[in-house]
């Protein structure tokens, strides 16, 4: 699933106005993004709850108003009113960003809706041990996105932008429609089981929401760096080039993202299975370090911005150093998956939410000095994102240590 931001942004990379186009995608898919998060954690909420067709049931229903609420909320902020105040009014985006910005987030309509459609149907397969199944799904994912861009790029005249914002909702699209199908045989075995405990809609929303709350506060992050970042020193190529590191970033973060649910399936009751998987958790930090290090500590890396992402040799000398600041947060992603594993697996998803708020505090605090410094916003918003994620993954320890003490 991490390939498809480097690719969207290197077929943006290689169209007319790259500048503009990578500026306007970047703000789209960080609304976008925020929009998302309160589905995020769909699929470890369904991973962990479904376990009777009474718990299907309500989690699914659950599901479908969480993501038709989600749907609405990006209508809303299409309204032109409502859109011109929050981006020209609020933040200030001039007049050829915002012409691509706006039928960008129009062709990310489904893409929240569909993505929390999936997330939900994927626990339920994880649940059962059929991780293929999710592989399977993800690869149908990125063919749509690789096949998609192409026709539309050929046979459209849809600014990049656009082209990226419709490539990504048809894919995911495709992705939930193939995970629902594979999905089936492991919802018959659920509904064969009843369970007289009775978990309700209360309950549910209890566990969740500070689950929902979570991401939602750390995907607030994404605009707002695009906010501060267009008030810094050279805001033109600091938006330009974030995707890309974003990006690049994802693609090692997605092996800590995916651990998470691995680590709440695995982790049995009496924590027999505690020790392997801590070991194999130190593996994947190493793996993450060293293997994104070869990239923004080595020649490599003008390969990679110039060559794979189609930036010119300006915005790849802007993307290196903020490259190299970031290296540590694959690794820290690692860690933070494997801490909110045991938390969500004692039921105290509360403090998944106070680290998550003291990580956005310290990110904002450095971000507010974007516009007072004479420094490069990216290389700044860089450190935020870093120190930020630090602070939380610090906090995390000291409860998880406390959890694993009982």
């Amino acid at each position: 699933m991490a390939v498809e931001g480097p690719y969207i942004a290197a077929v943006i990379g290689r169209l007319p106005e790259v500048k503009e186009n990578l500026a306007g995608y970047s703000i789209a898919y960080s609304v976008g993004l925020l929009v998302e998060s309160p589905i995020i954690m769909l699929m470890s909420a369904s991973t962990a709850l479904v376990n009777s067709k009474e718990s299907y049931i309500k989690l699914r229903n659950f599901t479908f108003m969480l993501i038709s609420f989600l749907t609405i909320i990006i209508i809303i902020i299409l309204i032109k009113p409502v859109f011109n105040f929050v981006f020209s009014d609020i933040l200030g985006i001039n007049e050829k960003i915002l012409k691509i910005v706006y039928p960008a987030l129009v062709g990310l309509i489904p893409w929240s809706g569909a993505i929390g459609y999936r997330r939900f149907y994927q626990g339920i397969i994880i649940k059962h041990g059929k991780t293929k199944h999710v592989a399977f799904g993800t690869t149908v994912r990125l063919f749509t996105i690789v096949f998609g861009a192409i026709i539309l790029s050929r046979y459209t005249t849809l600014k990049s932008a656009v082209l990226g914002a419709v490539t990504l909702s048809l894919a995911v699209i495709a992705e939930a429609a193939i995970t629902r199908f594979f999905a089936s045989q492991s919802i018959r075995n659920v509904c064969l089981k009843s369970d007289s405990s009775g978990l309700s809609y209360g309950n549910i929303a209890s566990f969740y929401f500070p689950m929902a709350i979570t991401p939602l506060i750390a995907l607030s992050v994404p605009p707002m760096t695009t906010f501060f970042l267009l008030k810094g020193k050279n805001p033109m190529e600091s938006v330009a080039v974030m995707p890309v590191l974003n990006s690049l970033t994802f693609v090692f973060r997605a092996v800590g993202l995916s651990f998470q649910e691995v680590s709440i399936a695995l982790m049995d009751k009496e924590n027999k299975n505690f020790i392997k998987i801590r070991n194999f958790v130190r593996g994947l930090i190493v793996f993450n370090l060293v293997s994104y290090g070869m990239i923004s500590f080595t020649p490599l890396s003008h390969f990679y911005f110039e060559i794979v992402s189609g930036l010119t040799p300006d915005l790849s000398e802007t993307a290196i150093i903020p490259a190299r600041i970031l290296t540590f947060i694959p690794p820290l992603t690692v860690l933070l998956a494997f801490q909110r594993s045991i938390i969500v697996k004692s039921g105290n998803t509360v403090s998944m939410t106070v680290a998550t708020m003291i990580e956005v505090f310290v990110a904002f605090s450095i971000l507010f000095l974007i516009p007072l410094l004479d420094i490069q916003g990216v290389v700044l918003a860089s450190l935020a994102l870093l120190i930020g994620r630090i602070c939380g993954n610090t906090y995390l320890y000291f409860v998880t240590i406390k959890i694993a003490k009982r």
